[in-house]
């Protein structure tokens, strides 16, 4: 049954899943994945990362219309030929798409991690090394944002470098 589509945690878990029963590797990340990993903030939109094979785009487009989403196939090919990201309105949310091109890419897939989301389903989600590695690509304000967030959240009492895994064990107290 398909939930009402107005927030992005919804969107998210509902398009993991339909790439999931399409057999399309992903992990989701943005401020969805931080949510998880135990650092939520607002955000008004879904970012995915997709482990697409090269030349394989149209199984993608096939699942993600079907999910209800609205975006123009030739535009979102050429996106991803020019910056491998494309971007689709599902319900009233923007998902970003990022398309796997480096080989990195390929070692984030391999650490992906599934956890459970509030609606007891497990899903696929960037591990917490790999939020940061993408965020750090990308540097938009937001990711800088986080960045402080999940640095500041996973210090080390000692002040020594980053040691501590991130995620709920290693939030202040207070």
């Amino acid at each position: 049954m398909r939930p009402e589509l107005i927030d992005p945690a919804t969107i998210g878990g509902w398009l993991a899943d339909r790439l999931a029963d399409a057999g399309i590797a992903h992990a989701l990340g943005g401020a969805v994945a931080l949510a998880v990993h135990g650092f939520p903030r607002n955000t008004a939109d879904v970012d995915m990362a997709v482990f697409a094979p090269d030349g394989q785009l149209d199984p993608l487009f096939d699942t993600l219309e079907r999910a209800g989403c609205l975006f123009d196939r030739s535009r979102a090919r050429a996106a991803v030929e020019r910056i491998s990201r494309f971007t689709v309105r599902c319900g009233q949310v923007a998902a970003g798409l990022f398309v796997s091109f480096h080989p990195h890419h390929h070692e984030a897939l391999a650490r992906r991690v599934s956890l459970r989301c509030p609606d007891g389903r497990a899903r696929w989600f960037l591990s917490a090394e790999d939020l940061v590695i993408h965020k750090l690509a990308l540097s938009r304000p937001k990711d800088l944002m986080d960045l402080e967030l999940l640095f500041t959240a996973a210090r080390p009492r000692n002040g020594s470098r980053l040691r501590a895994p991130l995620g709920r064990g290693n939030r202040p107290s207070g």
